[in-house]
């Protein structure tokens, strides 16, 4: 049995990989033997990278990172089974955070026929660091269109690599079975602007602010981030 892997190709190459350094992705398939089945259960894993991307525009420079992106399948003559998609725990993010307490003075007093006594307890704040677990992958969509929806849960944007890891068992139910992925962002809101220059004044309001910079992430994304950031496809063929 074999799996022939190819890589999306157009007439511009750049489509496979648009802009390299936000995000990067490749899909690996190793067949699963079965001795009721054969060779048509498939274990599809991806390697993807996210980072940021730095463009010249309107006579300036920006560089953008991905608040939240998709990655979507469409799988031909197969199926990702519910119970057999994956990938949430292997990209979780510990957050640290910080929880403040306030005390107040305490002041305690008595008299009696022999003496008077106070008794003072001085308190101020008090803080504790905790960690929660969030999970920055949630799946959705079919089992031949299955989608992973990775999303930030940091407050600036994804940053982490994964390695050759399992997102699912692809039932191949025909030969060949034609995997094709592509990673896309849908809304100004995926996209987390990291600095800019020379592109406005320094003194410039903080409402402005955000208004170019709105303006700005949606003619990047309209002009720059469409249809797809990336785009790959793998093929099994059974011999």
């Amino acid at each position: 049995m074999q799996v022939s892997q190819k890589q999306f190709k157009t007439t511009d190459p750049d489509d496979i990989d648009r802009f390299p350094s936000c995000v990067s992705m490749r899909l690996h398939c190793d067949a699963i033997e079965s001795e009721k089945e054969g060779f048509d259960r498939l274990d599809l894993q991806l390697t993807i990278r996210f980072g940021e991307h730095t463009e010249e525009i309107l006579g300036g420079t920006v560089t953008i990172a991905l608040k939240r992106g998709d990655l979507k399948l469409k799988i031909e003559d197969g199926r990702v089974p519910l119970d057999d998609l994956q990938l949430t725990a292997e990209f979780e993010e510990y957050i640290e955070y910080e929880e403040a307490q306030e005390i107040g003075t305490e002041v305690k007093g008595s008299v009696s026929a022999k003496d008077v006594g106070i008794e003072a307890k001085e308190t101020g704040k008090r803080s504790r660091k905790s960690q929660s677990k969030y999970y920055q992958v949630h799946t959705a969509g079919t089992e031949t269109e299955p989608i992973w929806r990775f999303i930030d849960q940091t407050g600036k944007y994804l940053h982490r690599m994964l390695k050759k890891t399992t997102i699912g068992i692809v039932h191949a139910e025909s030969n060949p079975c034609q995997i094709a992925a592509r990673f896309t962002v849908s809304g100004v809101g995926d996209i987390y602007l990291v600095k800019a220059s020379g592109l406005w004044p320094k003194n410039i309001s903080r409402n402005k602010f955000a208004q170019l910079e709105r303006f700005l992430v949606g003619l990047i994304l309209q002009e720059k981030l469409q249809p797809h950031l990336s785009y790959v496809e793998v093929v099994y063929e059974r011999f």
